[in-house]
């Protein structure tokens, strides 16, 4: 993808100024090229809305970052597209460097900061895997805020999209199973629906925990209404295994027979809109290699 970098056109559309430049490894403007003038901000934006650190956060740029804050660099400037603050951006980088995210904290970086579409770092992690969901609980970030009107959570969020590994580190930082969406689904309700075994594994080895939230559930949906639902979805089918340890952690865990209102719901906060097409994606990417 770095041939992309051989259509100058391209990347002037982008309006880096030399800082970016500097930071993405590219030849710098001349000296009287309008967006060398924007230099003089250290938190001026691109034309996709970021700065030069949201860029080295991006890369995982440790030396690169810490130059910046120390010069005065903002941890908490919104991408004008997105909302993103380096802390959004540090929740998808490749392979996290811890010490990129303690240097945002040491310069007042807001680790709960909601993008435009609500969303927390912590929320995005837990869309990447589990190395940057771990950094950013350790750092403080709150496993139970309900961070849109949704009333989504980050274990919620975790269920839902089969992130067992991140259902389990939330967990064992606090996470509430009981607190529900506004449609009234919990965590269980959403593994039922969406999840993995291996979501249901980790219920079973945190049965006190998640008790609270079977008996808020009840015992859910029949086997044919489920594998009925999952096959609408396009999701994988329950297997015979799936079904026998649901089976067991409800007889363990649940004594209602209560079916749940079997109301799906998918976040808004998760349909495709993270920031642009795909080709601007592509070429995101093919600076990120860089």
């Amino acid at each position: 993808m770095k041939s992309m970098f051989n259509d100058p056109d391209r990347l002037n559309e982008l309006h880096f100024t030399n800082r970016h430049r500097r930071v993405l490894g590219l030849p710098e403007c001349e000296p009287d090229d309008p967006d060398e003038l924007a230099e003089r901000d250290i938190d001026a934006s691109d034309a996709m809305g970021r700065t030069s650190l949201q860029w080295a956060v991006l890369r995982n740029d440790l030396a690169t970052v810490r130059s910046l804050l120390h010069s005065g660099a903002s941890p908490n400037k919104p991408a004008e597209r997105s909302g993103w603050t380096s802390m959004h951006f540090a929740a998808r980088a490749r392979d996290l460097n811890p010490a990129i995210l303690q240097l945002l904290l040491e310069h007042n970086g807001d680790i709960d900061y909601q993008d435009c579409h609500s969303q927390t770092p912590l929320s995005r992690a837990v869309r990447h895997g589990v190395g940057a969901t771990k950094l950013l609980i350790r750092a403080g970030a709150n496993v139970n805020l309900q961070y849109d009107i949704h009333g989504w959570s980050a274990v919620l969020l975790a269920a839902f999209i089969g992130q067992a590994s991140c259902v389990e580190v939330l967990l064992e930082a606090g996470a509430d199973p009981s607190l529900q969406t506004s449609l009234g689904s919990n965590v269980v309700a959403m593994a039922q629906r969406y999840s993995p075994i291996q979501v249901l594994e980790v219920f079973g080895r945190f049965r006190t925990i998640v008790k609270p939230a079977f008996n808020q559930y009840g015992r859910g949906l029949s086997l044919d209404r489920l594998q009925q639902f999952r096959q609408e979805k396009g999701l994988s089918q329950i297997s015979d295994e799936w079904w026998a340890l649901w089976t067991n952690l409800v007889n363990d865990l649940c004594g209602s027979e209560l079916v749940f209102n079997p109301t799906m719901e998918q976040p808004d906060s998760d349909r495709k809109h993270d920031e642009g097409s795909d080709d601007d994606e592509a070429f995101e990417d093919a600076l990120e290699s860089i």
